[in-house]
Formats: structure tokens, C-alpha cells, sequence
């Protein structure tokens, strides 16, 4: 019982620090301008994700909206990412899946060449998650070979490789169960 007690006490303090933290987010986004608020804008989403992702999509589809004023390709590429993780999240894989797309296209066009190759594994996983398995091991081998030409590729310096291997794992594991 006092178990039970604890673990409802600790989601409740959580639970109340993310509120604490998300209304100070929105009292700093009334007086934040630019790329400022965009940036704002992006942590009131994250810290929406897990609580309450359409809450989330309604804060980061106004950083789209203020990215693609400023004409900045890559906060609106990342704005992509985090709405289509959101929906992702609520099991709305087609809308996913299209800002997933938009995502991966905007970090195409500024060659970065990593961000790219995450998205390619997120839409990987909505392929997964929709059940469409041929297409997903597609998305994961096209992670693995961007990752490998990425982790190669000397001139290359990002604290975000790191992501690289794990999705070789994942790809591995995917193409094994493929082959059984």
C-alpha cells in the first residue's frame, strides 16, 4: 500500500514540475520574438509529447508557421519532426507520415545529411507501425547506409552520430526477422 502511495505521489510531482515548467515556457513566449519564439515554441511541444501530444501539434504547427516566415529551413524542418513524432505518438501514422516527409525534404534541401537520415528512420516505423513491413526494412537498410556514409565521412562532426549505430542495431534486428 504504501507502494501504491509513493509511485501516486511521485507521478503527481512529476506531473506538477511539467506544469510549473510549461507555464513559465508561455509566459516567456509573450515576450519572445523571431527565432526566440521558435525556440520557445519547440520546448512547450516537447514538453507537451508525452502528456498530451495534440497539444503539442498546436504549438509546433505555429513554429511552422513562423519558420516559414522567416524563411528558416531548418527550424521548420525540425518543426516538421516534432509534429510528425506527435502524431506518431497518438497512432495517427498518415499525418506522420506527411509531416515526416516534409521534414526529411527540408533537410535534404539544406544538406543536413543526418537529419535526413533520422527521418528516414521514423518513416520507417510508421511503415512498421501500419504493418507494411517490406517498406519499413526499405526506410531502415536507406537509415543504415546514410548512417554509414555519415559515421565515414570525416568532415562530418555531430554530437548526434550517435543515433547512427542504434539504428544499425535496429535494422539488423528487423532484417533478421525478416529472414526467419
Amino acid at each position: 500500500m504504501v507502494l501504491v502511495f509513493i509511485t501516486i505521489f511521485i507521478i503527481a510531482s512529476n506531473k506538477s514540475l511539467a506544469n510549473t515548467q510549461t507555464d513559465s515556457l508561455k509566459h516567456q513566449l509573450l515576450s519572445s520574438e523571431g527565432i526566440e519564439k521558435m525556440k520557445v515554441l519547440q520546448k512547450i511541444c516537447r514538453s507537451y509529447l508525452f502528456v498530451s501530444p495534440d497539444s503539442c501539434a498546436k504549438y509546433v504547427s505555429t513554429t511552422i508557421k513562423l519558420a516559414q516566415e522567416l524563411n528558416d529551413i531548418e527550424n521548420e524542418a525540425n518543426a516538421n519532426k516534432q509534429i510528425g513524432y506527435a502524431y506518431f505518438r497518438v497512432g495517427e501514422y498518415d499525418n506522420s507520415l506527411l509531416y515526416f516527409e516534409r521534414a526529411q525534404k527540408l533537410f535534404f534541401d539544406i544538406e543536413d545529411y543526418l537529419g535526413s537520415a533520422i527521418i528516414t528512420n521514423f518513416i520507417g516505423a510508421v511503415y512498421y507501425q501500419k504493418s507494411d513491413y517490406s517498406k519499413a526494412i526499405s526506410y531502415f537498410v536507406n537509415t543504415e547506409k546514410s548512417c554509414d556514409t555519415l559515421i565515414h565521412n570525416d568532415s562530418i562532426q555531430s554530437p548526434h552520430l550517435e543515433y547512427c549505430p542504434h539504428t544499425s542495431k535496429v535494422t539488423r534486428k528487423h532484417a533478421q526477422s525478416i529472414e526467419w
